[in-house]
């Protein structure tokens, strides 16, 4: 796993849609390297990355500014556990389950009293995964916490934002119990760290479809799932009466399918006991793992199919990273802005900021993933600017997503380091892209 993130995060000086192919391998060819990345967004955080380009001598570290995805949780509805639970169950009774779906059974049911009614929870991983990130950032900017920092953390409201924003402040104060650290999870705050929100200023009521069963894209998401796979002949597996499917109340029987998928992929989120995967076949993985690499991309990622509307919301996330780094630079109230909050914001601020490997417009349904990856936004993904500065008071950003540097193409510089008035001129100019789109789409 680690080599194809490296591939996909671990970004060179290339920006054009013809260098697509530095940053994605075939998806044939990694899945057959490495199985795990059909798990997509629940692939667990890599903690294992290179380090870090020396800052030029004479610069120091003094602030840093962050945007965290919550640790790896449970399946994003209760509902969908209870889905399987009740076709596993109503099969059983009935002595309708074939061997294979037997032990499905037997598997579902060590795991599923863990899960009941714990839809969207942040497991116990998820817990060490931001604590773990809160005691590395102190390990590697000890510059900026020696003098007693003013921390800042908000989250969204979301219980598991909210308790991965207070795991990573542990992880923190764990390496300094003194550490004075104000946590906020506000509403007032939802706007920059929820840019989809109807509190977002740019709102429009149709930009709540960008996520709908309503939406076109929503045709071609299913139709490379009924394109690819078989879910009468998957279903049959487990099942000697395929009928029994429909006890699980779900739409269809492919969505059924997927709903398995997706359990199945989120299993290594909550324990290393049990293994859903195998009960799916390779090819039934991979080419769900398309189906949702595509969703994530209509979502979040640089589609045509919103025209820029979907990520040039997050204009007022980038806003609040540039304007409070403003203010804290001038007048040194905060050292350490810390936001907590979701992975399809991220990817939209990787995308607003046009950083290679989630830049890249792709239209046909059935080439996005050689443009996009949704493994490469793992649980506790996460952005960072660190600012350093010398005595003579020059100021420096180095940004990085999940411990990666990332470079832009910024005229004049190479990077990782770049001047802060240059990479601010940078983020304004995308900030200018992002509202002429917003004002003109529809």
């Amino acid at each position: 796993m680690k080599r194809f993130l490296l591939i996909c995060l671990a970004l060179s000086g290339a920006f054009s849609a013809v260098a697509q192919e530095l940053y994605y391998p075939p998806a044939r060819e990694a899945y057959q390297a490495d199985p795990t990345i059909i798990r997509g967004n629940y692939t667990l955080y890599d903690f294992d990355t290179p380090a870090p380009t020396p800052a030029p001598k004479g610069f120091k570290p003094f602030y840093i500014s962050t945007y965290n995805r919550h640790g790896a949780r449970t399946y994003g509805s209760s509902s969908g556990y209870d889905s399987w639970y009740r076709v596993l169950t109503a099969a059983a009774e009935d002595d309708q389950l074939t061997p294979v779906g037997k032990e499905l059974y037997d598997t579902f049911m060590t795991f599923y009293p863990d899960v009941q009614l714990r839809g969207g929870d942040l497991t116990e991983t998820g817990h060490r995964q931001l604590r773990r990130l809160g005691m590395r950032m102190y390990k590697a900017y000890p510059e900026v916490f020696k003098n007693h920092p003013v921390i800042d953390a908000r989250s969204t409201t979301v219980p598991r934002v909210i308790l991965s924003m207070a795991e990573f402040c542990d992880g923190l104060k764990t390496c300094d119990p003194t550490l004075d650290i104000t946590q906020t999870a506000s509403t007032t705050d939802r706007y920059y760290l929820n840019p989809h929100s109807s509190t977002n200023p740019h709102f429009r009521p149709e930009d709540k479809e960008f996520d709908s069963g309503r939406h076109t894209w929503r045709e071609q998401y299913l139709a490379l799932m009924n394109d690819h796979i078989d879910a009468e002949a998957m279903l049959g597996r487990f099942l000697k009466d395929v009928s029994y499917a429909d006890k699980g109340g779900r739409s269809t029987r492919m969505d059924l399918c997927r709903l398995l998928y997706n359990l199945a992929v989120d299993v290594p989120c909550v324990t290393d006991k049990i293994d859903l995967e195998h009960f799916l076949t390779p090819d039934e993985l991979f080419y769900f793992w398309r189906a949702e690499n595509f969703r994530f991309y209509s979502v979040a990622g640089r589609t045509p199919a919103h025209k820029g509307r979907n990520w040039a919301l997050e204009e007022t996330l980038l806003k609040n990273i540039i304007q409070t780094a403003d203010a804290d630079l001038a007048d040194g109230s905060v050292q350490v802005r810390l936001r907590f909050g979701h992975d399809f914001y991220l990817i939209g601020l990787a995308t607003i900021l046009d950083i290679p490997g989630w830049n890249i417009e792709e239209s046909d349904p059935e080439k996005v993933d050689a443009v996009f990856r949704h493994y490469c936004s793992p649980t506790a993904m996460n952005m960072q600017f660190v600012f350093y500065r010398n005595d003579l008071g020059e100021i420096l950003v180095r940004a990085s997503l999940n411990d990666r540097e990332v470079r832009f193409p910024i005229a004049g510089f190479e990077g990782p380091y770049y001047p802060w008035t240059s990479f601010r001129a940078y983020c304004q100019a995308r900030l200018s892209v992002a509202k002429e789109i917003l004002s003109s789409t529809k």
